[in-house]
């Protein structure tokens, strides 16, 4: 039934089953659809379905622990997203390049990264994506040795979402 819908259509869905099957912790199902999906949007020139397609491509190799390919297709979704005037989008799921830099061990790619999209998202008013950011700064000073400064950050994190409403 999907083979028949439009590839338009086909894409997106693919995706969303790749997501899915990634969230469920099945690996190979997620990879494979992901493959689908990719070869699905490659023949597409709509800029908007390919750049929602590497967001979804982050979020699935997210969820695989394919950190370095998740930062990557997280990197380019920001980028596409950016070209098309979408802010918002831009940076909802900046949080993965952080945390496959603190995953990876680059505590210095983190900290700029986190340094760089924090402010960003607060400019355009993405609460979500701030916190979201946010609470990747108690591990990085947890990594670096700072317990008593990752104390300090996980306070501030818990209190910033208190105070949006976020958790």
């Amino acid at each position: 039934m999907l083979q028949a819908a439009p590839v338009s259509l086909r894409a997106p869905l693919l995706y969303d089953q790749a997501l899915t099957s990634s969230v469920r912790g099945e690996v190979a199902e997620a990879l494979g659809k992901l493959a689908e999906a990719d070869a699905a949007c490659a023949s597409l020139t709509d800029s908007s379905v390919q750049a929602r397609g590497m967001v979804s491509a982050s979020l699935v190799n997210f969820d695989v622990m394919r950190m370095a390919r998740a930062s990557e297709c997280e990197r380019q979704a920001r980028e596409a997203m950016t070209a098309l005037g979408r802010p918002w989008e831009a940076i909802d799921s900046a949080y993965i390049s952080v945390v496959a830099a603190l995953l990876r061990g680059h505590l210095q790619e983190a900290a700029a990264l986190s340094d760089d999209f924090e402010p960003r998202a607060e400019r355009i008013g993405h609460r979500g994506a701030q916190w979201a950011v946010q609470a990747c700064r108690p591990t990085l000073l947890q990594f670096a040795g700072d317990l008593a400064g990752a104390e300090r950050e996980a306070k501030s994190v818990l209190e910033f979402a208190r105070v949006h409403h976020i958790a």
